[in-house]
């Protein structure tokens, strides 16, 4: 099954690895992921846009005292572009089970 972000609804997902989502109009689309990590580790978020414009955000590394990171980016996008948001970690414990859990939203329009 792809890892593919749904509109205007919240994506829980846990674990790393790398999710996409195609847009299907020309408009401003928001993208934000709040990540907690148990315990905090060197989690980094990527969001990314491909397509009509090539732009990229990556989080700071988390301090040991947060619980959780947000990172949030608007998007001016073409019909097609691909939307991508990453979770990667260079810490092994981050690879276990339930240790990293995301909720990524995405939304499609302007004033968001």
């Amino acid at each position: 099954m792809p890892n593919t972000l749904k509109v205007s609804r919240s994506n829980v997902i846990c674990g790393l690895g790398t999710w996409t989502h195609t847009t299907l109009q020309t408009q401003p689309y928001f993208v934000k992921a709040i990540c907690s990590e148990n315990p905090p580790s060197s989690v980094s978020i990527t969001i990314s846009q491909s397509g009509s414009a090539s732009v990229s955000v990556t989080s700071p590394a988390p301090t040991t005292a947060q619980g959780a990171i947000t990172l949030s980016k608007q998007f001016n996008c073409v019909a097609g572009d691909i939307l991508t948001v990453t979770l990667s970690s260079a810490a092994p414990i981050d690879n276990q089970l339930n240790t990293v859990e995301t909720t990524v939203v995405v939304f499609a329009g302007p004033g968001q």
